[in-house]
C-alpha cells in the first residue's frame, strides 16, 4: 500500500505533458475547407417567389374591393390589433435571437 501512495505522490508531482508541435494547428490544416452551401435549385426558390407574388395579386385583384370596405369600416382598431400582434411578433424573435445568441456564446472557449 506504501508503494501505492508513494507512485501515486509521484505522478501528482509530474509537469503537464507538452507537446513539441501545435496540435491544434496541425488538427486544422487536415481539415477540409469549408464550402459556400449553395440551394440545392436555386430556380425553385424563384419559382415559387414568383408563385407566391401571382396568387397575392389575383386575391388582391378580386378582393381588393372587399378589403377596402373593411379597413375603411373599422381602420383604427384594425390597425391597432395589427401593430400590436406585429409588435409581440417582433419581441418573440428578438428574444429567441438573444436566447440562441447567448446558448451558442457559452459554448464558444477561448485560449
Amino acid at each position: 500500500m506504501a508503494t501505492y501512495e508513494h507512485l501515486f505522490k509521484a505522478a501528482a508531482q509530474l509537469p503537464p505533458p507538452s507537446f513539441a508541435f501545435d496540435l491544434t494547428a496541425s488538427v486544422l490544416a487536415q481539415l477540409p475547407q469549408a464550402q459556400p452551401r449553395r440551394p440545392a435549385f436555386p430556380w425553385a426558390l424563384s419559382l415559387v417567389a414568383f408563385l407566391v407574388a401571382v396568387v397575392v395579386i389575383v386575391f388582391l385583384a378580386v378582393f381588393g374591393g372587399a378589403l377596402v370596405q373593411a379597413f375603411r369600416s373599422s381602420s383604427t382598431e384594425l390597425g391597432a390589433v395589427l401593430v400590436a400582434g406585429a409588435g409581440l411578433l417582433a419581441a418573440g424573435q428578438a428574444l429567441t435571437m438573444l436566447a440562441r445568441h447567448r446558448r451558442q456564446m457559452s459554448q464558444l472557449t477561448f485560449s
